[in-house]
């Protein structure tokens, strides 16, 4: 938590595990995510919690640079929004979703990738739209931003597919692979 250094929360499982058809193997389904108020020295369970027979992934935990009851889990099940620190999550688009990023020039737009669709939010997570449909060909999509100009959305595709939007995501123009 950016505003309160002795809370923290962490995302268990193993989000980088390999999946094929559906399978997941070679690491940790996840438990949920864990609070802690004492700058890690105990933890305890949030709302977010699943048995491990849930065979459920977090793949990536966000929080909100100035409203930090406010954090966004990317699931193998969907996006998971708290906004009490993690008391109670809502599930506020389904699919599985790999990555999310904040706009750096504007805290309200929020990035998602899916395995084949750019998502973003104009709410700060609470609704969500398609910005660019079938941009990967399924796969991993992982999803980076920069300070430098908030407009410049970049998303690397599972097959190495890479490309940068310099319009906060309305268009991408294809590059090659770093």
């Amino acid at each position: 938590d950016p505003l309160h250094p002795d809370t923290m929360y962490l995302a268990t499982g193993d989000c980088n595990g390999y999946e094929t058809n559906g399978f997941f193997w070679g690491g940790s389904y996840s438990a949920g995510v864990l609070k802690s108020t004492d700058g890690g020295s105990t933890w305890n369970s949030t709302g977010l919690t699943y048995a491990l027979t849930q065979n459920d992934i977090i793949q990536r935990l966000l929080i909100h640079p100035k409203n930090t009851e406010v954090l966004l889990a990317a699931t193998r099940n969907g996006i998971r929004r708290t906004t009490d620190g993690g008391a109670t999550w809502n599930t506020v688009l389904g699919g599985h979703i790999y990555d999310l990023e904040f706009n750096t020039g504007n805290d309200s737009v929020i990035y998602a990738g899916s395995d084949s669709t750019l998502y973003r939010s104009t709410d700060a997570g609470i609704t969500w739209a398609p910005l660019a449909a079938g941009l990967c060909d399924g796969g991993r999509m992982s999803i980076a931003v920069t300070e430098a100009n908030p407009l410049v959305v970049y998303a690397l595709c599972e097959n190495e597919d890479f490309f940068r939007s310099a319009d906060g995501g309305l268009s991408f123009t294809t590059k090659y692979s770093p």
